[in-house]
């Protein structure tokens, strides 16, 4: 991967019997430059630029976007049948704060407007990118003392209360993880092994006369997020919403996908 742009130095030392790990950053050679830019700066741009792009066009312009999805081994005409659905969801993506949704999630995270003042503004897309950001580099930042991490976690609360109510387990989709919540704490915050430096132990081969040592179990995190009981209401509202306004639903999903046929005819042959 391009960005962060990273490397592990392993040192094998059996008479320690240990593995000496150091992550070493190939941006930390002053030798490379890209027309006054760097390359670290160069390579994030170009990796999450992209990410920002694909949102953008598919927000504002279904064709671009045709054409970018191309590079994820996706058929451009999908983008021309569906495109019209992921426009809506787009839109409010790249509008939607961090502020918003500390409001969505206040009473799993417990935090007060002052807590997340500093945070509110940014754009959750941003954050989203810091998390694809942390998945490649490792040691994410966001402890459970931070306000990132408890919004993230509180509005994940509220998707897994949901999820419970119709029985949905995330450990068959996702293996080793059993929540979405195991998920994306996974990307907030390393609370394993640091990546970035350490010293493992190298176990000789198995003998059953003289067995390896077991691993020390690492600590459990302290608990900063409430679980959720808020998925039953939301589905309940969610479906008087859908059939006070059926009519309507149907209206415009009709007339959205007849729109979509005849703007993009020629791509959809």
């Amino acid at each position: 991967v391009g960005y962060p742009g990273t490397y592990r130095k392993l040192v094998i030392d059996p008479a320690n019997n240990q593995i000496d790990v150091k992550a070493v950053k190939i941006t930390e050679k002053p030798d490379f430059d890209m027309k006054g830019e760097t390359l670290e700066a160069h390579l994030e741009e170009k990796f999450f630029g992209m990410i920002r792009d694909v949102i953008d066009a598919a927000a504002t312009d279904i064709p671009t976007l045709a054409r970018m999805v191309t590079s994820f081994s996706v058929k451009p005409k999908l983008i021309f049948t569906i495109g019209w659905l992921l426009k809506p969801i787009a839109k409010i993506l790249r509008r939607l704060k961090i502020g918003t949704v500390a409001k969505w999630c206040k009473k799993e995270s417990g935090l007060k407007k002052a807590d997340y003042q500093d945070i509110a503004n940014e754009r959750v897309v941003d954050f989203i990118i810091s998390l694809v950001s942390n998945l490649y580099g490792g040691d994410a930042p966001y402890h459970p003392g931070t306000a990132y991490y408890k919004i993230a976690m509180g509005f994940c609360a509220i998707i897994d209360s949901i999820l419970g109510i119709f029985k949905i387990k995330i450990s068959k989709i996702v293996k080793g993880f059993d929540s979405v919540s195991d998920i994306i704490e996974s990307l907030l915050y390393n609370k394993g092994i640091c990546d970035a430096e350490a010293v493992l132990e190298l176990y000789p081969l198995y003998d059953e006369n003289n067995p390896a040592p077991k691993r020390e179990e690492m600590p459990e995190l302290p608990k900063t997020v409430k679980k959720s009981k808020k998925g039953l209401g939301i589905i309940i509202c969610t479906v008087l919403l859908i059939i006070v306004f059926l009519p309507v639903i149907i209206l415009l999903l009709g007339g959205g996908f007849i729109a979509n046929r005849i703007k993009y005819r020629k791509e959809l042959k």
